[in-house]
């Protein structure tokens, strides 16, 4: 009656609701002789029904776990046991005696979370890329590999890839991250071998896993993405068609060297994902940055008040390892204001700035890179931080313009970060300051009585 039950709710609702069928028992099966029902039978009907579901949304809903609270005997001649009703089933039998560590409800509700682990949605590459915001974005999706062509003079590359998520819920993807030094040799070879024979490429590929660690980096092109299922039989309203697509953007760093590498990433995600997906990137020679980013910190000078400071910051031009080509380049690396970026309780600041003359008094600095007599050009600047400028994390760029050579591949900002923390003074500010006005008042207020009682006495 349960199951006809289940089967009924399962056709008049959305197919990934869930259904609970709890059987009470003494543990025994020993129905007399000529009953209509049996429980082989009416066990084959259930799983044959967890079968149609699991093949209809993609999820294992129907989960069965045959929890025993006493110890019995697994076997009983002319009966069907609790255990050997789990395997008919399709299930597991948690015999709650048998377990160690816990009360009884510890271990019935670590049975409820590995049924829960069993939910969890599959999320699998491939399918039509439906419209999304990241339209600017190509479909980088070759053949099974993620190919993210050649990246910019910054080293960087952007593609969306479609994917498909079988649940009944939405998932999280929270990040993407490389992980070629993991995947087996043997593995890698063979996608090698593949994407020259499925890609018809004019060009050998090299594993990235044979670079310095970090010379290829993977990331989603945004903080995360929620994948929803599209759940067959479910009805959708206007705007609530599932997403389909992950943005995802990689670094070439200044360490890695021009060429054509293949490497391996994997995605992190509430959903259980494919263990590594291959990716192709190509790496033109290109000037690069070292470092790459700029961040300096710097504590404000004073004790009784805030004084002036300033930092020195700098970074190198170079040509990417193994680039050799000659030329004669201008460059000028133009300063801009830095915004400061305040905390959720700081929203009142989000116009404070380090102004653009506080950064080499506004002016660029120009330097000649001649790559026939030096392997590197150095620039440097000077930033001033005001005796009043609000203590805290300041953000922007410096933007760079390079000319004298039409070939030349080079990163046309450099990001920069400057964390300024309060001095001696301002960090005992909040503090000191009632205290010396309580004490100020205190002084007034005592020599007021002085006066009022020496002119007492003198009347």
């Amino acid at each position: 009656m349960a199951l006809d039950k289940a089967k009924s709710l399962y056709q008049e609702s959305d197919p990934c609701t869930t259904t609970f069928i709890l059987m009470m028992t003494d543990g025994w099966d020993e129905p007399p002789a000529g009953a209509p029902l049996k429980v082989r039978q009416v066990a084959q009907e259930l799983l044959q029904q967890k079968k149609e579901v699991q093949k209809r949304v993609g999820v294992d809903i129907w989960q069965v776990r045959v929890i025993g609270l006493q110890r019995l005997p697994e076997t009983k001649a002319g009966t069907t046991t609790a255990k050997e009703l789990a395997v008919l089933l399709g299930g597991e039998f948690i015999d709650v005696n048998a377990l160690s560590g816990g009360t009884v409800s510890d271990r019935i509700v670590g049975a409820v979370k590995k049924t829960v682990e069993g939910l969890k949605g599959e999320v699998t590459v491939g399918g039509t890329l439906a419209p999304t915001r990241h339209e600017n974005l190509s479909n980088g999706l070759k053949s099974g590999f993620v190919d993210f062509g050649k990246v910019d003079g910054s080293g960087g590359a952007s593609v969306q890839i479609p994917v498909e998520l079988r649940s009944c819920y939405a998932e999280d993807i929270a990040g993407a991250q490389d992980c070629s030094p993991s995947v087996p040799p043997s593995t890698a070879r063979k996608h090698v071998l593949r994407a020259r024979n499925e890609l018809n490429l004019p060009f050998a590929y090299q594993l990235i896993s044979s670079l310095q660690p970090g010379a290829i980096t993977v990331q989603l092109a945004q903080p995360s993405v929620v994948l929803s299922p599209r759940v067959p039989g479910r009805k959708y309203e206007a705007g609530e068609e599932p997403n389909n697509a992950i943005p995802l953007s990689v670094t070439a760093h200044s360490t890695c060297p021009a060429g054509h590498y293949l490497g391996f990433f994997k995605l992190l995600s509430t959903a259980r994902v494919p263990e590594s997906i291959p990716y192709l990137v190509s790496v033109p020679g290109r000037i690069v940055l070292s470092p790459e980013s700029i961040r300096v910190r710097l504590k404000k000078p004073g004790f009784l008040w805030s004084e002036a400071s300033s930092v020195e910051i700098a970074t190198s031009f170079m040509q990417s390892p193994g680039m050799k080509h000659d030329a004669v380049m201008k460059i000028d690396v133009v300063p801009e204001a830095l915004i400061f970026k305040p905390q959720t309780a700081e929203k009142a600041y989000a116009n404070e700035k380090i102004a653009v003359t506080e950064i080499n008094d506004g002016k660029p600095v120009s330097a000649v890179f001649d790559t026939r007599k030096s392997d590197r050009q150095e620039m440097k600047m000077t930033i001033n931080i005001p005796a009043k400028q609000k203590p805290g994390r300041y953000e922007g760029k410096l933007r760079i313009n390079i000319s004298g050579d039409a070939e030349a591949l080079a990163p046309s900002e450099i990001p920069i970060e400057v964390v300024v923390n309060p001095s001696a003074w301002e960090e005992v500010e909040p503090v000191a300051v009632p205290i010396l006005i309580v004490l100020v008042l205190s002084v007034l207020a005592a020599g007021f009585l002085w006066l009022v009682t020496l002119q007492r006495q003198r009347h």
